[in-house]
């Protein structure tokens, strides 16, 4: 696959904070491997996005944790206005907001997803 970031510099400085680096340089910290290639074509798979996100739209949190073995993946919905420390899940309350920011979420990780491909960059 060709490489999205082909300066090895500007990768590391993606890749890792100065924290991250300081520890590594001490040893006490691990490295990664990171890999960002440009994606041939965008991928429309909702298996694909299926993985542990948020979305904050103003005053509603969305949170999605990682499916469980069977693929579920209950959405938590929070108040930020009335509950800052988000300790009342709402979700169950507002399935209409949940399947809202659901669908902007995933309207995002499509345009990530076609980001990756160079479609926004392109003349």
């Amino acid at each position: 696959n060709e490489p999205w970031i082909e300066d090895s510099n500007l990768t590391e400085m993606i890749t890792f904070t100065t924290r991250q680096k300081t520890m590594i340089e001490a040893g006490k910290g691990r490295t990664w491997n990171f890999e960002n290639y440009r994606h041939p074509e965008a991928l429309d798979d909702p298996a694909v996005f299926a993985t542990q996100a948020a979305l904050i739209d103003n005053r509603f949190k969305l949170y999605l944790p990682r499916p469980d073995k069977n693929g579920g993946q209950d959405a938590e919905l929070y108040d930020l206005q009335n509950d800052p420390g988000e300790a009342t899940d709402l979700a169950s309350k507002h399935p209409e907001i949940v399947t809202t920011m659901r669908a902007q979420l995933r309207e995002w990780q499509k345009g990530v997803e076609e980001s990756l491909t160079g479609a926004d960059y392109r003349e």
